[in-house]
């Protein structure tokens, strides 16, 4: 080790006795309102990174005087020892659980350095299995352009069942998180699999408010996001045996749903969403071809879209849909193949389409001979 590493390391530990040793401070905080937390830090660096702490430690406010004890009840305490840890030069270790409250404080308190940072990192680890924690953070702080970004990153996820069997699914309250997510298109799960995960959220739910909360029953928890959950979508025998014994929908309700599973219509009888969500992408290198997802539609009015993102040449080899027996409504089938090569997010809109073919179910003619390649 040479002489800059050793003086580096010294630096590094002299810094964290500074952080942690009450007698090297000359401000305390008491942060946080249920859990509040006695923190110290020092008022020139905490100064020195933010304008309002300057004005407030060395203006004409009470909190400049030298024994002042100041709260603040609005932060998460977690927070705020990662903005004193900043202060200090040092990592204000950042994670997915804590990084949209750090960056609540930082705009508090216009630490303009270090909310590009936070930014970054959150864009950089928005993936499939952190999505709800970050999500979660971006509602409970009321970040709607976060909320917005959070919810578009969903187009570029592949696995959602990995959102759904995270933990940060569990802990997401009923609004605005839970209702936001299950309204977009762009979650695309099927609402099977879906209601099954949402059992398990709202038994946790009931855990988590036991003691302060006069909801009894997971049932009930059910009733608060159901006018988002997509009921029509699902078989008949699935909402007899799952849906109907939690009691979410009346009497009603229940028989207008399961009138739109067995015999969907352009007009649905019940109130809920019957449009399936609108895609379903699959990341697909060609070592990969049996990553590709059944689709499973059972409403006429919106049929999905399967979206083929691949690292390399992808051959589509043939193309087949199955209808139940019996069934007299129009099937039809559209294949597009799209030159995307060069093409950008933006120009997806202006390409068009280099080969089309197209099949209806009351043709005589056989899909093999209407579908095919030049």
């Amino acid at each position: 080790m040479n002489f800059c590493d050793e003086l580096q390391k010294c630096r590094s530990n002299h810094i964290l006795r500074l952080l942690s040793e009450e007698k090297f401070s000359d401000v305390t905080f008491i942060v946080g309102q249920e859990n509040e937390k006695v923190l110290h830090g020092c008022r020139c660096l905490l100064s020195l990174i933010s304008p309002v702490f300057e004005a407030m430690l060395y203006g004409q406010m009470k909190e400049s005087a030298s024994n002042a004890v100041i709260k603040i009840p609005d932060i998460n305490p977690e927070a705020f020892q990662s903005i004193l840890r900043y202060s200090y030069g040092i990592d204000p270790q950042i994670d997915e659980k804590n990084c949209v409250l750090v960056r609540d404080a930082a705009e508090k308190y216009q630490i303009t350095s270090l909310s590009p940072f936070i930014d970054n990192y959150i864009l950089s680890c928005l993936n499939e299995e952190k999505f709800c924690s970050i999500y979660h953070g971006a509602c409970l702080t009321r970040h709607p352009e976060l909320m917005a970004k959070c919810i578009g990153k969903l187009e570029t996820f592949v696995n959602f069942d990995v959102v759904l069997s995270s933990k940060g699914f569990l802990d997401l309250s009923p609004e605005p998180d839970m209702k936001l997510l299950l309204d977009s298109d762009l979650f695309q799960v099927h609402e099977e699999v879906l209601w099954e995960r949402l059992l398990d959220w709202a038994e946790w739910q009931m855990q988590l408010e036991a003691t302060q909360h006069s909801i009894s029953k997971r049932g009930e928890f059910l009733a608060l996001v159901k006018d988002s959950v997509r009921f029509p979508l699902m078989s008949p025998c699935f909402l007899v045996e799952k849906v109907a014994p939690e009691e979410v929908l009346d009497s009603s309700e229940f028989a207008a749903v399961l009138s739109d599973a067995v015999v969907p219509s352009d007009k649905p009888r019940s109130s809920y969403n019957s449009l399936g969500r609108l895609a379903i992408s699959c990341r697909l290198p060609i070592w990969q071809v049996e990553d590709v997802r059944l689709v499973h539609c059972n409403r006429a009015c919106r049929p999905y879209t399967i979206k083929l993102v691949a690292s390399r040449d992808v051959y589509l080899v043939g193309v087949g849909f199955w209808t139940s027996v019996g069934h007299e409504q129009d099937v039809a089938l559209s294949i597009a193949c799209l030159d995307c090569t060069e093409a950008t997010s933006q120009d997806m809109e202006s390409v068009l389409p280099v080969e089309h073919a197209s099949y209806n179910r009351r043709s005589s003619n056989s899909m093999r001979d209407q579908v095919h390649n030049d």
